[in-house]
């Protein structure tokens, strides 16, 4: 919302033309599965996703007509989690583990395209409002540390044939121009020169990447088909081959005892193996549905089902952890000015009440110095906003090196600042006062090509 939206329109209009088509196709086979015979559990779950996919038709058409209100946008965002959360959903539903590893490995590469999406907003906003400090640069590198933890699981779950596909993605040169772009970012954060790089460039990189996850993505769903059609013909073809070789096998059976005993000797000592790595934390370790179809099968079964409810917890806990994350971080946004980083008005007047409260129950000393930059609009007028932002980031920062940790600084006005001194008579007061004036005096700005100093009246 705060970043030109022009520049990307046609983009986005694209990509919202695609979503609409995927959607509506979704919808069109959530309708031809629920006119089956289906288990009462996935018929539940199909009839969600249908009001899911209508939720999402109404609320598109009121971001479009502009009548959607801010509540309602947090409850469209709730609507595509529930979506993106599809395929985690389906996992619960009884099946082979193989299929059950390549829906995880699906649903991490869909979590990770939408991670590469919001990373692609949250970059093109700093770039564009030339700054990325404190609590946005913590956020920004959180997004990368997110897509690391959504790669484990495809990692842990995915076919060797699609870990040899996103090597080729690691590989590309998109990928490595956009880590290139990502560290060029974070390091012109430190330099403070955010502004120098191109949105429209890091939009596009990473649009890229979006594309290439999406090639990925639908190369796993073909190879799930073709898992899945091809359990289904296996199926039928056991249930022919079964009846015809009961009697074999009966023949068998006494020749076979001592094959027997081996083969289960050897899954007993697999599965021992594999349920002590379990038990470490160690969830790489798969086992086969090739056991023989009795309680080792089972056991296996079982220690499957164990090993992807792990992994199913270990996801669900990266996100519960990320959303803490981000709700911190909106705590923080809605406390603090977001140009200065230090108290906004609200919370400033807030503390302001509680220290006079505090000092009055206690009979403690209590000062309060207000601070007013000198022909700051000078500044503005002469070498623009940006600057001005510029001169009010750096007093800021000159006056919270002064204080100690009790004190309190908030900015209540465009170039007024004000402080609260805990436990300070006015006599240390007026020295912390002369201390800050002194400071800003000796602070030097080189704005377009001339050096300017400020004063201050405390």
């Amino acid at each position: 919302i705060s970043s030109n939206y022009q520049v990307f329109n046609d983009a986005l209009k694209e990509q919202r033309s695609l979503t609409d088509k995927a959607s509506n196709a979704l919808n069109g086979h959530m309708t031809n599965l629920s006119s089956g015979v289906l288990s009462k559990g996935l018929g539940a779950q199909i009839l969600r996703i249908e009001e899911h996919l209508n939720q999402l038709v109404t609320l598109r058409h009121g971001i479009d007509a502009q009548s959607i209100s801010i509540k309602e946008m947090n409850y469209y965002t709730m609507v595509i989690s529930h979506l993106l959360s599809l395929p985690d959903e389906i996992i619960h539903n009884r099946m082979d583990s193989d299929l059950t590893n390549r829906i995880l490995a699906i649903s991490a590469i869909m979590h990770l395209k939408e991670a590469v999406g919001l990373e692609r907003a949250f970059g093109t906003k700093v770039i564009e409002n030339e700054t990325l400090v404190g609590k946005e640069l913590r956020t920004f590198i959180q997004f990368i540390g997110k897509q690391d933890g959504f790669l484990r699981i495809f990692k842990q779950t995915a076919t060797p044939k699609a870990k040899e596909l996103w090597q080729h993605i690691v590989s590309d040169e998109v990928t490595i121009a956009v880590k290139a772009f990502e560290n060029k970012l974070v390091e012109a954060a430190d330099r403070g020169k955010v502004g120098t790089l191109d949105s429209s460039a890091w939009f596009e990189l990473l649009s890229q990447k979006m594309d290439a996850l999406k090639i990925l993505s639908d190369h796993l769903v073909v190879d799930l088909e073709e898992h899945a059609t091809q359990k289904a013909t296996a199926l039928n073809r056991n249930l022919f081959v079964t009846a015809s070789i009961q009697f074999s096998l009966l023949i068998l059976a006494i020749s076979l005892s001592k094959l027997l005993t081996r083969s289960i000797t050897q899954p007993i000592g697999r599965l021992t193996h594999a349920m002590t790595h379990l038990s470490t934390g160690n969830r790489d370790i798969r086992l086969t549905n090739n056991l023989a179809k009795d309680e080792l099968r089972q056991m296996g079964a079982a220690y499957e089902l164990c090993r992807l409810g792990l992994l199913q917890g270990d996801l669900e806990g990266f996100e519960l952890k990320y959303k803490s994350r981000e709700s911190e971080f909106y705590k923080g946004l809605a406390s603090t000015d977001p140009l200065t980083d230090t108290y906004n008005r609200r919370v400033f007047f807030a503390r302001a009440n509680a220290e006079q409260d505090r000092s009055h129950r206690y009979k403690s000393p209590l000062s309060v110095l207000m601070l007013d930059l000198d022909h700051f609009k000078n500044v503005n007028d002469t070498y623009g906003h940006a600057s001005g932002d510029l001169v009010l980031q750096v007093f800021a920062k000159t006056c919270q090196s002064q204080l100690r940790n009790c004190d309190i600084l908030g900015r209540i006005g465009g170039e007024e600042f004000a402080i609260i001194l805990p436990e300070t008579s006015l006599s240390h007061a007026f020295v912390l006062a002369e201390r800050i004036r002194n400071e800003t005096k000796n602070i030097e700005f080189i704005l377009k090509e001339q050096t300017i100093r400020l004063t201050v009246s405390i």
